[in-house]
């Protein structure tokens, strides 16, 4: 096509002809009765001298080698190079292309000019040559892919979600029985980082929110595991659910070795409970407890209850979250950690026979604050300025940040 590059077989040629240079060096000692050379060498002038030889040709045969390979590789990178341009207006394209327009319509001028190209590859290549060749586009092709995603972050689902399916289809197409691309070479680092991204990114707001939440019990469970003492301290709570009323009870009994927030070495903590995440509980508004004055090892001893619809205590998602706070007169409270209970862990939810044998225990739990580092799915939230849910949640996880 007029003003696009393609593939011209003095390309081919050209590689062709180096790997056949390089392969040829591979047993030129041997061609050479190099071992009879060195064995008379051996006789005249001493081992050494004949050692010192071996070791130079052998040196020389496998740099000169190496540079051939090199230059193969530097025509190989050129070559995908030249194709760039070509892959970002496809790329481009496939983008901005209007929404009536579907996935496999978008895709068809890449996917029409790669199956162009690669024809001329693979009929006139050799076979390692054409692995290195398809290799290095499949590289452009997700570099490109990459830039036209994080060049454009804030826009909304349905961009990722064509992005997203690109990636899928061009995967199978570099994967096809002639390409013979490795597995490592397919899944690169490059691919998993631009899988994760659009991933998130194609994902709803609901399903982001779930999945942070779920990162934070994980961290929950992994500190929990640790023998170290925890920093942040520990919130002690009974919890029970009523299944024939569907109500969850929670007891907050105590906290102890909080953090010292105020200048005078104490804290006023008080508690904060709420269900999450808030779509699947709408009805059921945060509740606290009253504020300990001047201490470190609050005692508060109260109870709540909280409406809980049986099946959507069941989901895996569904949390209780108990949030420490210290209470400030003139300026904001601050955060000292938080914590994080399963619901369908809970005797009563779980159901069966076992659950009439589980008496509320106390949960000792460690305080977890979050990291200053902000999790990629958070990442993918703040960039929804046009989603009021993600603005509100990104809000409120900032102040548990600072």
């Amino acid at each position: 096509m007029e003003g696009q590059f393609d593939v011209a077989l003095q390309v081919c040629v050209v590689l062709n002809n180096m790997e056949h240079v390089r392969l040829v060096l591979r047993p030129l000692k041997d061609e050479l009765d190099v071992e009879e050379l060195l064995t008379a060498l051996k006789h005249k002038r001493g081992e050494s001298v004949s050692y010192r030889c071996l070791d130079s040709l052998t040196r020389f045969l496998q740099s000169t080698e190496d540079d051939i390979a090199y230059r193969i590789l530097t025509v190989v990178a050129v070559l995908s190079d030249k194709m760039r341009p070509e892959i970002k207006k496809n790329l481009f394209h496939l983008a901005w292309v209007p929404d009536k327009v579907d996935d496999n319509s978008a895709l068809g001028p890449l996917v029409q000019y790669l199956e162009l190209n690669f024809k001329t590859l693979y009929e006139n290549l050799a076979s390692v040559n054409f692995l290195r060749a398809t290799e290095a586009v499949w590289k452009v092709v997700l570099q490109e892919l990459t830039l036209t995603a994080r060049s454009n972050l804030g826009e909304q689902l349905p961009f990722f979600r064509r992005l997203y399916a690109a990636l899928e289809v061009l995967l199978h197409f570099f994967d096809g029985n002639d390409k013979e691309l490795s597995l490592k070479s397919l899944h690169s680092v490059a691919y998993q980082d631009l899988e994760r991204l659009l991933r998130l990114h194609k994902s709803d707001t609901c399903y982001l929110i779930e999945t942070y939440y779920m990162q934070r019990l994980e961290e929950q469970r992994k500190k929990q595991q640790e023998q170290t003492m925890n920093p942040n301290g520990y919130l002690t709570v009974f919890l029970c659910y009523n299944s024939a009323a569907e109500s969850l009870r929670v007891d907050v009994v105590r906290a102890r070795d909080l953090e010292m927030l105020d200048p005078n070495g104490f804290c006023d903590p008080f508690v904060i409970l709420e269900l999450l995440p808030k779509h699947l509980f709408p009805d059921c508004s945060q509740q606290k407890t009253k504020v300990q004055k001047k201490t470190l090892s609050p005692v508060f001893d109260e109870s709540f209850e909280f409406p809980a619809p049986l099946e959507r205590c069941r989901q895996e998602v569904s949390l209780l979250r108990l949030t420490v706070m210290d209470y400030d007169v003139m300026l904001r409270d601050d955060f000292e950690g938080e914590v994080f209970v399963p619901l369908s862990d809970l005797p009563g939810i779980r159901g069966g026979e076992e659950d009439e044998a589980d008496m509320p225990r106390p949960l000792e739990l460690p305080l977890l604050v979050p990291s200053k580092e902000k999790s990629e799915v958070l990442c993918a939230l703040e960039c929804r300025t046009w989603d009021p849910n993600a603005k509100d949640f990104v809000r409120q996880q900032k102040r548990r940040h600072s």
